[in-house]
Order: structure tokens, then C-alpha cells, then sequence
């Protein structure tokens, strides 16, 4: 296809009518998540813990732009955050609804851009909500965490290619200046890295709109591409700085290239047949990448791709499709495994972008009335299929015990689910059934620290200090690093008045980037200041 006039596109007044219906059936399927509760898994680690956000000094304001945390750089989101807890405190319905509000804008700013491209009203609005209220979205928009990262970013980047698709039809962006596209490319790689392949995006519309090739096509994003290499940068400067949990040592190189090809087969299965999404799915065993029937889904994926190359003699569109979703879920892909989770569904939301951009062109070419009105039958039932499924699965992570319920019935075998699942048990009250669940991964891994760990806490949480600290000790004798066991042992040293072996673990937690409780920390340092008469 080629880009439509600047003068034959419909005004953005008569727009508005269909933009709103799309907003308004984003909103409510995500309506649940307003009433969910933070997570400990990151939410307390991104904001409610996290000294960027929570110190409001102005030496606290300027560490959000320097320094890293949790191996990120983001200070856009950072200061999101801060402006929100400056208002509105730790109010849990602000936090979810500042990214289902700005997921609601971006669907809008998918409507535009199909608009833009020639794609008429009513196919916008079905393709910007297939987009939407995908289920593979949810964890992207009502995770606290992940919703700050993914919608502010795509905002920006959306944003950016709106601003291309208008510059390419008019000429120029107008007052707004040449300059604003690299603006909002910052914003959004600031937000998020993986924004950086949005000059890699440009390309992939260029092809699909049919811009003829030449070095004038290439030298106006070499400000972008200059602009890129800068947020690599950083990007892997923070990851390796802040050291990352890469388990690459644990696969063999030939492995590492089969479990992306596992990866790209998990995202198209589950585009097609979303259910039983879970927040973890561990990386396979080398048995199971031994076993010949495992790659059921990468024969899947091997005949989707060579059916598009297929179809790419009479149109480009399967061919941008591809190109635009392994470009946007490359920063995704395991090549140098990290973290315990071989996939993420929040790594799709810039890829479904091309996906809903596709859908819309495939739609748009459909000339036969009939063929026509089959497509958005079956599209509509598909999309109320999806809107449903979406409105489950963020009742899903409405709470720690709902979702690692959820998570250890999708996956049994999972280490991490069991042991999150035993720790919201445990801070409930419900101490058995923590216990239960921390026997559980005791059978899995014996030979990992989650056990321990756990039980520590339960026996904490119980008045048995003396069975408590023997685990937390357990875990720091097999990870000396452990700065949560630290601060743990700290604490039962304390009501068991060990304050020489608190005030030493303590430092040594503190050492380790472990966030002591202010209260235990003044109780040792009093007591050692008693102990030597001067202040310690």
C-alpha cells in the first residue's frame, strides 16, 4: 500500500466518535485491576521500596537521572512515580489506574495511526481492540510494575510514529518542529529500552508503504539510529552493573538459539489460543530439549513463517508483520539468558502493535462485500472471546495469594511459584499451608536456598527465633550474598537480644544492598552505643 493524501484523510473530528467507543471498551475490561492490591514480586522493589521514588528532597530528584535501579535506567518512570506519591501517597487505585488510563490512550494513538494509514473507521476500531484487550496485554497494564514500564514507553513511541506517519503525509510536523520525533524517541527509550528499535519500526512502515529505497530514506533516521547505540549503552551498562541474574552459564551455546526459537513459538500460540497465561514460565531442562515432541510449537512457528514468505509475492503485509514483531520482541528474547522466566506476556505489547497494524491492512484488502462481513463476524466474536478472558485474567492478579495460586496451577514445577505462593501464605497467616508449600520446593530443590528461606520466615513469623535463625543461617552458609537472609537473621537475633550478632549481620545486609528495617536498626546501634559508652 501506499500513504494516503494528507487531504483524503477523514478529520480527526469524525474520528473521535469511534476513538471514544475504542477507549471506553478498553477501560472497562480492564476495570477490575482498579481494586487490586500491590505485588510483592517488584511492585514493592519498583515503588514502594525504591528510595527514587519515596525521597522527595531534591538531592532525590536528581537521583532519579543518576543512578540505576534494579538494573534499569528509567528515569521517566521514575519521576511518574514520584509525582504520583507526592499527591496521592501509596494509594494503590492511583497506581493502577495511571496505566490502564495510558493504555487507554494508546489504543487511541493505534486508532489514529490506522486511520492515518488509510484504514477505514471500522476496521481501526476492531484491530486497535484486538490490540487491547488481548489477554497477553494484562500483565503489561494491571501490574503495577510492568504497567508503568510498558505504557509509558509505547505512549511515547506511539506517539513518535504518529508524528512520522504525519510528516511523511504533510511534509513537516508543522510548529512542533523537526525535532520531535527524537524528543519523544527519548522519552520512550527513557521509559523503557526496549523502545530503541523504533528507527528498526520506521523501516518496517517504510517497506509497507512502499518508500522507494535510497540513502535520502536512511539519512533521516540517522539521528534515531545515533540516538539507539546511546540507549544500548546504557541500557546493558545498568544490566551488568546492577548484576542481573543471568543463568546463561547453566545452557550450552547450542541451547541458547533453540530456546528463542521456543520463546517465538510460546508468543504465537498464545496470540492464537491465550489461556492458562502465567507471570512465570521457567526456562526447559535440558531433557526436555533433548525430547523430539517438545518442538511441536517451533514446527508451528517454522510453517507460520514460510507461509508468510509464501504470501509475500502478492502482498507485503506478512512479511511487515514479521519483520515489525521479531524486531519489537527482540530485546525480549533469551540469547543471553536472564532472570527465571524463559518468556514474559508484557514483551508483547509493542509487537501486537505490528500484529493489529496487519490485521487492519489484510482487512482493508478485502474487496468482496461478503468476505468482508464474514472477516469482522468472526473478528467481533474472536474480540468478545478476548475481552473476556482479559477481564478473568486481571482478576487474576488481584492480590500475591490469587496470583501465585493461579501461577503454581499453571505451572506445578516451578521453584519460584511455589516459594512466592508459600510467602503470601506466610503473610496471611495461614502458616500450615506455607509450610506446605515450602516442603514443596524443599522435593523440587533441595539443593537451592527457597526452602530454607521460607521456613526461616515461617518459623519468624511463629515466636520461634531460635529455629528461624538456624534456616536463615542455613541460607547465608549457601549464598553468603543473600541480603535478604541477612536482614532476616538480623531480625531474630534481635528478639533473641543477640545484638552483636545483629548489629554484624545488619552491616553486612546493608553491604549487600539489603533494605534493614529502620526500627531494628535504631534498637542494635542503641544498644552497642550502651555496650561501648560512645556512639557507635
Amino acid at each position: 500500500m501506499t500513504l494516503p493524501r494528507a487531504n483524503s484523510v477523514p478529520e480527526w473530528r469524525a474520528a473521535l466518535g469511534p476513538a471514544f467507543a475504542v477507549a471506553f471498551v478498553t477501560f472497562v475490561v480492564f476495570s477490575p485491576s482498579l481494586w487490586n492490591k500491590f505485588l510483592r514480586y517488584d511492585d514493592y522493589g519498583y515503588l514502594l521500596e525504591n528510595p527514587l521514588v519515596l525521597d522527595l528532597s531534591w538531592k532525590g530528584l536528581a537521583r532519579i537521572f543518576t543512578e540505576f535501579h534494579i538494573c534499569n535506567y528509567q528515569p521517566v518512570v521514575m519521576l511518574a512515580m514520584r509525582i504520583l506519591y507526592t499527591i496521592f501517597g501509596l494509594n494503590e487505585f492511583v497506581y493502577h489506574l495511571f496505566p490502564l488510563m495510558l493504555h487507554t490512550a494508546n489504543t487511541c494513538l493505534l486508532f489514529f495511526i490506522l486511520v492515518r494509514m488509510g484504514i477505514r473507521p471500522w476496521a481501526a476500531v476492531i484491530c486497535a481492540l484486538f490490540f487491547s484487550v488481548h489477554p497477553l496485554r494484562v500483565e503489561g497494564v494491571v501490574w503495577v510494575y510492568a504497567g508503568f514500564n510498558y505504557s509509558i514507553s509505547s505512549f511515547f513511541f506511539l506517539s513518535a510514529v504518529l508524528a512520522y506517519l504525519i510528516k511523511l503525509q504533510e511534509g513537516s510536523l508543522g510548529s512542533l518542529g523537526s525535532w520531535t520525533i527524537p524528543i519523544l524517541f527519548c522519552l520512550a527509550a527513557l521509559s523503557k529500552s526496549a523502545a530503541i528499535v523504533l528507527p528498526f519500526v520506521l523501516l518496517m512502515l517504510d517497506f509497507l508503504l512502499k518508500r522507494p529505497w535510497s540513502r535520502d530514506l536512511l539519512k533521516e533516521k540517522i539521528p534515531l539510529f545515533v540516538l539507539a547505540i546511546v540507549f544500548l549503552f546504557v541500557g546493558m551498562l545498568a544490566q551488568y552493573s546492577g548484576g542481573a541474574a543471568d543463568v546463561g552459564h547453566e545452557f550450552a551455546t547450542w541451547e541458547r538459539p533453540v530456546m528463542v526459537l521456543k520463546a517465538l513459538a510460546y508468543y504465537l500460540v498464545k496470540t492464537i489460543w491465550p489461556v492458562n497465561l502465567s507471570v512465570i514460565v521457567p526456562y526447559p531442562t535440558r531433557q526436555e530439549l533433548l525430547m523430539p515432541w517438545s518442538y511441536g510449537n517451533v514446527l508451528l512457528l517454522m510453517t507460520v513463517f514460510l507461509g508468510c514468505l509464501v504470501a509475500a509475492r502478492r502482498t507485503r503485509t506478512p512479511l511487515f508483520v514479521t519483520g515489525w514483531y521479531v524486531i519489537c520482541i527482540f530485546p525480549a528474547l533469551r540469547l543471553v539468558p536472564l532472570g527465571h522466566s524463559l518468556v514474559g506476556d508484557r514483551y508483547t505489547y509493542l509487537p501486537a502493535i505490528g500484529l493489529s497494524i496487519g490485521i487492519a491492512m489484510m482487512l482493508e484488502s478485502l474487496k468482496n462485500v461478503k468476505r468482508r462481513q464474514f472477516a469482522l463476524a468472526v473478528l467481533g466474536a474472536a474480540l468478545l472471546c478476548l475481552g473476556t478472558l482479559s477481564w478473568k485474567q486481571s482478576k487474576v492478579w488481584k492480590d500475591d495469594l490469587s496470583l501465585w495460586k493461579h501461577t503454581v496451577s499453571v505451572v506445578p514445577e516451578s521453584v519460584l511459584a511455589h516459594t512466592h505462593l508459600g510467602s503470601a501464605y506466610a503473610m496471611a497467616g495461614r502458616l500450615e499451608e506455607a509450610r506446605a508449600e515450602f516442603k514443596t520446593v524443599q522435593k523440587i530443590a533441595p539443593d537451592l536456598t527457597h526452602a530454607d528461606f521460607g521456613f526461616g520466615k515461617v518459623y519468624g513469623i511463629e515466636g520461634d527465633l531460635e529455629r528461624a535463625a538456624q534456616h536463615f543461617e542455613r541460607v547465608i552458609q549457601m549464598d553468603p550474598t543473600h541480603h535478604e537472609a541477612n536482614v532476616w537473621l538480623g531480625i531474630a537475633y534481635c528478639g533473641l537480644k543477640e545484638w552483636k550478632n545483629a548489629h554484624r549481620v545488619f552491616q553486612k545486609a546493608r553491604e549487600l544492598g539489603g533494605n534493614v528495617p529502620e526500627q531494628f536498626l535504631e534498637e542494635v546501634l542503641k544498644h552497642a552505643q550502651r555496650k561501648t559508652g560512645e556512639s557507635p
